[in-house]
């Protein structure tokens, strides 16, 4: 018996020592020497990318300053050239579609109405539906009640409808377009229809060929709804080198290279506040056009926001590129939501800190 109790206690002093050693190691592996030398607290990234280093389903975290990378680590043997779900920042992606197309002649106004595009052929529009405007989509006030954010969501009842356009159009509307903040794929779907409808391309081939392919990447890929148009607010799948560029794009008021992508006015207005969220989520109260707006530690920022913590976060006064994304396949809505906060938690409150 005594025999036995001392093997239990070497074993267990074993695992103790490894486990110490284990911390040691982690943490003595990371190293970002680029770091004081662009004004970040080289120590406190550390600590920052120490705890991430426990989040299960963190796939990666880069932080770049004045277009280079000062910290780029993908954890849980995560492929730094793969495609990711990036769930929602779609949504931003799609914002940067429509400026774009207002650029282009392809849309005159954000004041356009969505009976302007939608015609019978697509769906017969009642007459209040048909004057809601582009901008009220945009900023999450059509009028069109939908449930998402929150304990109960339809998302799913809506992907697996047989038809994703007559599902949203359908609804009676509850509020007056433009009055109060309501989160909807709906919204964000319905100008994947308008771009599609007003440019004579579906909204890959317009972000192909206007932004995608003049950022010099091909990491990305997109998918459709039964009716064959692109869903405007999700299904995106990016690299992390391209949710980089993207952000780093707007960083750079929409210029890449030299080339004007996205005119300049567009990522101003498009990132300025429109309507207030009421908090619906956590360290932002403002939003934009497809664009959550914060402010932590003396630095605005607004950010692209996927479900399960998926970001694109700038921070416009420091020249600062953050980028995360976790896993948030086959995990519970419960789960999801806490990898999400506790990601953008760190960014905020860890990550931001450290700038100077």
């Amino acid at each position: 018996m005594k025999s036995s109790i001392s093997l239990y206690l070497c074993l267990l002093l074993i695992v103790l020592i490894s486990s110490m050693s284990c911390k040691k190691n982690k943490k003595d592996a990371y190293a970002f020497p680029l770091a004081d030398q662009y004004q970040i607290d080289e120590e406190a990234l550390i600590d920052a990318y120490e705890h991430a280093d426990d989040f299960e389903q963190l796939h990666f975290l880069i932080v770049s300053r004045n277009g280079v990378i000062i910290s780029e680590e993908y954890f849980h043997n995560s492929p730094p050239d793969s495609l990711y779900d990036v769930r929602s920042v779609t949504k931003s992606v799609t914002s940067s579609l429509l400026g774009i197309a207002l650029e282009k002649g392809f849309i005159d106004s954000v004041d356009q109405a969505m009976g302007d595009f939608i015609g019978p052929d697509i769906y017969d529009l009642e007459e209040d539906k048909a004057a809601i405007t582009i901008k009220n989509l945009i900023t999450m006030s059509s009028g069109i009640p939908w449930s998402e954010i929150g304990a109960v969501s339809e998302f799913g009842d809506w992907v697996r409808s047989p038809n994703q356009v007559n599902y949203i159009l359908d609804k009676d509307m509850t509020y007056t377009p433009g009055s109060q903040f309501n989160y909807s794929d709906g919204n964000a779907h319905l100008i994947s229809v308008i771009l599609t409808e007003a440019s004579g391309m579906n909204t890959l081939e317009i972000a192909g060929t206007y932004l995608f392919e003049k950022m010099d990447t091909e990491g990305y890929a997109w998918y459709t709804d039964n009716q064959g148009y692109y869903y405007g607010g999700v299904t995106m799948d990016l690299t992390p080198s391209t949710m980089l560029k993207f952000g780093q794009l707007f960083l750079d008021e929409g210029n890449y290279m030299g080339e004007q992508i996205i005119p300049t006015a567009w990522v101003t207005e498009s990132t300025t506040n429109h309507i207030n969220t009421n908090h619906i989520i956590p360290f932002q109260n403002d939003y934009g056009y497809f664009w959550w707006i914060g402010n932590a530690y003396g630095h605005d920022y607004f950010f692209a926001n996927g479900y399960g913590g998926q970001f694109i976060l700038i921070i416009p006064d420091a020249e600062v590129v953050i980028v995360a994304v976790n896993n948030w396949i086959g995990l519970s809505r419960d789960q999801s939501g806490m990898n999400w906060t506790q990601t953008l938690d760190l960014i905020v409150n860890e990550v931001i800190p450290a700038i100077h």
